[in-house]
C-alpha cells in the first residue's frame, strides 16, 4: 500500500507529502531492529485511520520506512 505522509521541512516549516509503503512484519517477542536496514534503536511511531479503524504504525528513524506490526488502537474519539 503506497500512502502519503505530510511532513514538515526542517528549518523552513514549509509543508510536503512523503510517499511511503506500508510493510507488514509479524511480531514476534520483540520489534526493536528494522527489517530494512538493521537500525537497532527502536521507531518513531505514527497514526492513521482506515475505515474507522486506527493503525498504530511504526517508522525507522534511519531508513524512514514504515511498518504495520497489527496494533490498532479502540475507543479513540476524535473531534474535529
Amino acid at each position: 500500500m503506497i500512502d502519503a505522509l505530510c511532513m514538515l521541512e526542517p528549518n523552513t516549516g514549509k509543508e510536503h507529502l512523503m510517499d511511503y509503503n506500508i510493510k507488514t512484519v509479524k511480531l514476534d517477542t520483540e520489534f526493536k531492529t528494522c527489517p530494512s536496514c538493521g537500525y537497532t534503536d527502536g521507531f518513531h511511531s505514527m497514526f492513521t485511520r482506515d475505515d474507522g479503524i486506527t493503525k498504530w504504525l511504526f517508522i525507522c528513524p534511519s531508513c524512514h520506512d514504515v511498518f504495520d506490526i497489527g496494533f490498532t488502537i479502540s475507543g479513540a474519539r476524535y473531534t474535529v
